[in-house]
């Protein structure tokens, strides 16, 4: 933080001016930290898929799931589709694991709430990944929801792409089950609608019911993208065409013609939902 003053927005914090300090050297009145949580449907996936496959079912043995991993699957198909599709899957309005998602954001809120940062303040968690959740994915091994070494890990609160069977109620009832007043820091949950979603004034009607019955189960934040995968593939091709296409990334707003291929790649696999009412 020496180095890193920030004498201009310090002037606008309560406290700063008063303590002749910056905010960088907790001068600020309210002075927190915060740490950002990533990969929470691949976390709950991994552990729900444990669960039900080695513990539950005894379909396999915990030794074999880590050889597996330890092969990035190679030779383990059958066990890796097994693990992707026929275990629960937060994200699906499945209480098995979205008990496991509830669990690992409690647990990770209170470590991350007990701690305090070095300018005294305390520390606030949140769940944002800012498109490093590709960069993570590349520097971690497979894992036991059948991700295989190398992929994405799924974005700050939102489901792992492409595991989101029930249609995007189904993500929402899922993610409300979590204690949002436990993320002090914010949260950013990704989903994406296909355009004829929103086409008519009644499909409109049935999304803001939607929005409601999420806000009212408790649910802090959604955002949206409508798009289709079509156009974002076609703005890959000819960037010049599209240099006004807006998207949300996790927990900001890009041109998608600025974002890098990997990033690009990973917004057109996730789940696109359309004709769902």
């Amino acid at each position: 933080s020496e180095g890193f003053h920030n004498p201009y927005v310090s002037m606008t914090l309560d406290g700063c001016i008063d303590a002749a300090r910056d905010m960088t050297c907790a001068g600020a009145r309210y002075d927190f930290a915060s740490i950002s949580g990533r990969g929470l449907g691949t976390t709950a996936d991994s552990l729900a898929a444990l669960k039900a496959a080695v513990y539950e079912r005894r379909r396999y043995t915990l030794d074999e799931v880590l050889r597996a991993l330890d092969r990035n699957f190679d030779g383990y198909e059958p066990m890796r589709q097994y693990l992707r599709n026929r275990t629960p899957k937060y994200g699906n309005d499945e209480p098995a694991a979205d008990a496991i998602a509830a669990d690992v954001v409690a647990h990770f809120c209170r470590e991350v709430s007990s701690r305090t940062c070095d300018r005294g303040g305390p520390f606030r968690p949140g769940f944002f990944s800012y498109g490093m959740h590709v960069l993570e994915g590349t520097l971690l091994g497979a894992t036991p929801d059948g991700r295989r070494s190398g992929d994405p890990i799924s974005n700050s609160l939102s489901p792992s792409n492409g595991v989101e069977h029930n249609g995007p109620t189904g993500v929402l009832n899922s993610v409300a089950r979590l204690d949002a007043g436990l993320i002090s820091n914010g949260c950013a949950l990704n989903v994406k609608l296909l355009p004829s979603l929103l086409e008519t004034p009644e499909r409109r009607d049935k999304f803001s019911a939607l929005l409601r019955g999420y806000f009212d189960q408790g649910g802090m934040e959604v955002q949206f993208n409508v798009v289709d995968d079509a156009t974002l593939r076609d703005a890959q091709r000819h960037p010049d065409r599209y240099r006004d296409l807006v998207v949300r990334v996790s927990g900001y707003s890009a041109f998608f013609t600025d974002l890098g291929p990997a990033i690009q790649n990973e917004l057109i696999a996730r789940t696109a939902f359309g004709d769902y009412w």
